[in-house]
């Protein structure tokens, strides 16, 4: 799943679909006439001005569309050397960037379709997120090794510094303003950085916070893994959603900007673990591993008296939901039943002899 100012994309096998943020009917689709089975994609990402939809397989293959005259149409396949682990579009639409298991991160024109990847920035191990900044000016990558790397964009070989703070893997990057970002990872925290000089301005330990909004149901509910696995921004209230690996539980928090302080809000329990979320708009969609309720939407409002920010969960009829009834199917049904990334990212990571040993340095 992956959203855009207006639309939401659901990906099934070799069928991909998208709807509209307010009705959820369908509004266009995609069969890729591959193998959803053996050929899954593994990541995708559509532009801001929403004309443009890509997305990685498992055969390392970068396919782009464009919506035309109603319709999407194939503009490139592109085969890339590396498994992809992230891929997203510049703020301009004009070019792809995309992260592999190498720790590279290659780029693409758009425009050019047989323009082949060309590498702009590399870390010494995989990397797990990256975001680009509004103004399209800085380039952010987390890797495995805790290191997030803030590049100038678009001359990537000048590194601007390195945000170090967190002792597991980043999971999540998301940039709040020109200045501001808060990250995720293996550690259980999220941080909130000014990622112009590098500094971090606060860290909270999420499992903490979760443990002390627990309600009594939830008390058999496993925090051993510690990992963040999302974290997305709604930039009009000022809203982040962070959701937790293996947690039945998405926590809201208030961003204030110019004090620079992150602070609860709410607490939104489900009825399965969340899988991806992100906020189209002034809304919360969260793709979870329940076949009976696979997604839930959570809008946000404001109270005209108090200011203050709330999340009410928007009524669903799922056994006549466009949606619903588009989220069924083996394929998916798999994602629910596989290990997570994360946590076999984590699996490996503790299993490997650089783990053992002394960490790396930058």
């Amino acid at each position: 799943m992956c959203a855009g100012h207006s639309q939401v994309v659901i990906i099934n096998g070799s069928k991909i679909q998208f709807f509209d943020n307010n009705s959820r009917i369908p509004v266009a689709e995609i069969d890729t006439g591959d193998d959803g089975t053996n050929n899954k994609v593994i990541c995708s990402s559509i532009s801001c001005d929403e004309r443009y939809f890509v997305y990685s397989n498992e055969m390392k293959m970068v396919c782009l569309w464009r919506f035309d005259r109603n319709k999407w149409n194939l503009v490139s396949k592109r085969q890339v050397n590396k498994r992809p682990t992230c891929i997203l579009f510049t703020r301009d639409s004009q070019q792809m960037l995309i992260a592999d298991k190498a720790g590279f991160v290659s780029r693409m024109s758009v425009k050019e379709s047989d323009e082949k990847g060309q590498v702009c920035l590399g870390h010494i191990s995989i990397i797990l997120c990256m975001a680009i900044t509004p103004n399209n000016n800085y380039l952010l990558t987390g890797d495995r090794d805790e290191k997030i790397r803030i590049s100038n964009y678009p001359h990537t070989y000048d590194i601007s510094g390195f945000c170090l703070g967190h002792t597991e893997f980043v999971t999540s990057i998301t940039i709040l303003d020109d200045t501001l970002m808060i990250s995720g990872s293996g550690d259980g925290t999220i941080k909130l950085w000014n990622f112009l000089s590098c500094r971090l301005l606060q860290s909270i330990d999420m499992k903490e916070l979760w443990q002390q909004q627990q309600s009594s149901h939830l008390q058999d509910q496993r925090y051993s893994d510690g990992i963040i696995s999302c974290v997305t921004y709604c930039p009009k209230y000022h809203v982040v959603a962070i959701s937790y690996e293996d947690v039945k539980v998405v926590i809201l928090c208030n961003v204030n900007i110019p004090k620079s302080k992150v602070t609860f809000m709410q607490k939104i329990e489900l009825s399965g673990i969340p899988i991806k979320m992100s906020f189209v708009n002034q809304s919360l969609w969260i793709l979870i591993s329940n076949t009976d309720v696979p997604f839930e939407i959570y809008k946000l409002s404001q109270d005209n008296t108090t200011d203050s920010v709330h999340a009410s969960k928007v009524p669903i009829e799922y056994a006549n939901d466009s949606i619903a009834l588009a989220l069924k199917g083996d394929y998916l049904q798999d994602c629910y039943n596989t290990e997570s990334y994360f946590l076999q990212v984590k699996r490996k990571r503790i299993g490997s002899p650089s783990n053992q040993s002394n960490k790396r340095n930058c």
